[in-house]
């Protein structure tokens, strides 16, 4: 089938379903296009005493006949007759007017699905997969929902994965309604269990799983024996909890506040021995709601096997990119953990702008990367004694460092550090007040866009007003003078320093002070510099955190290597931050020149000419 067919086909399942807005509910819709598909897969058209419906017959014009065809599923093995229990309703079919068009509806759609419906008799994998993402684009259009599936790139990789570490016989538990519609890739092969609580997706699961797979080798349980791929849909609540996991919570489970990292860690309590999670950047990194209880339980359970840094668009109706963590409990003593970074695989040339579709060279190429464990420019494994002495820190690039992160670490490793904590003091930014008060008394506020070319911030742009009660509640954070300011959310790692005595006047919440110790063997003046380099800015990019709106950790921070300079390069710091601000005052003193010439210089023309 090629793109203008598919689209052909797409269009025509739109449109006909379309018109049974209003008629037939969403579960319907869907339930009628799933079955008409179903009866062409299973049912040879030679059987003309029954199947003739895509060939012979000539309406759909009563209940009986849906009852006939499922009476010929069954003798298939499928006994799917709940596909059609929103039409048992009689009174569905007493109105003759509202009657006329539900048949109608039907009608339309076996016209209209009769090409597709050829297409999923022949079994092509290719077809049956596009045909799928059409049904599941209108099931979802009408149920509203945000997830609907994962890249199927990703689900090709994960069979890689549990075909290679547990073989083609092993029963898969597919969990969540992310994964459970994703179920059918793995029941070509194999036994599915999925566990499902939301009744429509049961059925198109089912369904799925019918037209894809082995249509009697899966059941809606949970399989303690199999493993486990779990897509857990984002944004849940607790009370969602047992919607997407069947077991009961653990004490160590109730540590963990985090919906999303607590349906993984009780999955994998609860599975055989491998599990393969998607989840989002944030559970790598962040501390809050025991995400970082979560990442230190299966490190030092040896549970964690890879981490797999996916690309945007990994999921449907989102650009959040994706993370794939692998976890299993067969792993040897000491055995090293594998970060990879698939972030920048190619896309096919045919995609749509923003769609992506990961070409088979692509996975096949990534499972090869994951099988070798050999070090590479997207890949390195390292010790769990590692990953704790970043705090358990998952983010594949605090550990898989790019060509220009192993010079800068190269050139570090020949100079003795001391952590910025040791030599600065860390101010952290006040949240002033958002209503506004008539009297009090007046703050400036240093903006991330008053730190100039040079770093130098020589005044603050903002002016806040506060109330007396909230300067007594709160210990201000005042800068003073050759003050270290850095940005620490937005844009990140600017650094400026204060040159000059600004009274009452606060750090914006964006930016956070570094106030040098008196004592310290590094000077502030160094620290500014070294910040602003080349290398020091590549280590705090690196440092980041947070995808919509990154950040910097205080924590990362204070850890942050800084070089001892010699005697000489302490004099030669001094003399380049002078004749920075003396080249900036000369640059600002010039660009006034100019600016006069250009608005001014008409007045001189005319003076001479008068």
């Amino acid at each position: 089938m090629n793109l203008t067919e598919s689209k052909k086909i797409k269009d025509l399942i739109h449109s006909t379903a379309d018109k049974g807005r209003g008629l037939v509910d969403s579960d319907g819709m869907s339930a009628i296009i799933i079955f008409l598909m179903l009866w062409a897969k299973f049912i040879p058209q030679t059987k003309q005493k029954v199947i003739g419906f895509f060939d012979v017959l000539e309406t759909l014009d009563s209940l009986k006949k849906f009852e006939l065809v499922r009476e010929e599923l069954k003798k298939e093995n499928l006994d799917f007759g709940f596909y059609i229990d929103n039409f048992e309703d009689e009174s569905l079919w007493e109105n003759k007017g509202r009657r006329f068009e539900i048949l109608n509806l039907f009608e339309s759609l076996r016209v209209h699905l009769l090409p597709v419906a050829k297409l999923v008799a022949n079994g092509d994998k290719e077809d049956i997969d596009k045909i799928n993402d059409f049904i599941a684009d209108i099931t979802f259009k009408y149920q509203g929902k945000q997830e609907k599936g994962i890249n199927k790139g990703i689900l090709d990789f994960s069979n890689m994965v549990l075909d290679d570490l547990s073989g083609q016989k092993s029963t898969i538990n597919s969990l969540g309604y992310v994964g459970t519609m994703s179920a059918y890739k793995f029941a070509a092969k194999r036994n599915v269990f999925y566990y499902e609580k939301y009744g429509e997706l049961e059925v198109f699961t089912r369904s799925l799983i019918s037209l894809y797979g082995k249509p009697f080798k899966f059941q809606n349980k949970f399989d303690k024996k199999g493993n486990t791929f779990a897509a857990f849909p984002f944004g849940l609540r607790d009370s969602e909890l047992f919607l997407h996991v069947p077991f009961s919570e653990t004490n160590e489970s109730q540590q963990i506040s985090d919906l999303h990292c607590k349906l993984i860690y009780l999955t994998h309590e609860n599975t055989d021995n491998i599990t393969i999670a998607i989840t989002t950047t944030g559970t790598l990194f962040s501390e809050g709601k025991g995400m970082d209880f979560f990442r230190k339980k299966i490190v030092d359970n040896n549970w964690l096997d890879a981490v797999i840094q996916l690309p945007q668009q990994v999921f449907f109706n989102t650009s959040i990119p994706g993370i794939l963590l692998i976890l299993r409990k067969d792993r040897k003593e000491n055995e090293k953990i594998q970060f990879i970074d698939f972030s920048n695989c190619k896309n096919e040339e045919n995609a749509k702008r923003g769609q992506l579709i990961i070409p088979s060279k692509e996975i096949e190429n990534l499972f090869k990367i994951f099988k070798n464990k050999k070090n590479n420019a997207i890949s390195i494994s390292i010790t769990a004694d590692e990953i704790k002495s970043k705090d358990y820190k998952l983010t594949v690039g605090r550990y898989l460092l790019s060509k220009e992160d192993r010079r800068i670490k190269g050139v570090l490793s020949k100079r003795e550090t001391v952590p910025l904590n040791s030599l600065v003091s860390f101010i952290r930014p006040l949240q002033t007040p958002s209503k506004k008060v008539k009297s009090g008394e007046e703050l400036s506020e240093i903006l991330i866009s008053d730190i100039n070319y040079i770093g130098e911030i020589s005044e603050a742009s903002k002016k806040t007003i506060v109330s007396e009660e909230f300067i007594s509640k709160s210990n201000l954070p005042l800068v003073k003078e050759n003050d270290l300011v850095i940005s620490i959310k937005g844009t990140l790692g600017k650094v400026g320093i204060i040159t000059k005595d600004l009274k009452n006047t606060i750090p914006g919440t964006s930016l956070c002070i570094l106030r040098p110790h008196q004592s310290a063997i590094v000077p502030g003046f160094y620290i500014f510099q070294y910040l602003r380099s080349s290398i020091g800015q590549t280590i705090i990019t690196s440092s980041s955190q947070g995808v919509a709106i990154p950040f910097l950790s205080i924590k990362d921070l204070k850890n942050l290597s800084i070089p001892i300079p010699t005697a000489e390069e302490r004099k030669y710091a001094t003399k380049i931050m002078k004749r920075s601000i003396d080249l900036f005052e000369s640059i600002k003193n010039m660009q006034l020149e100019l600016n006069s010439f250009v608005n001014d210089g008409w007045m001189i023309v005319e003076k001479n000419t008068s």
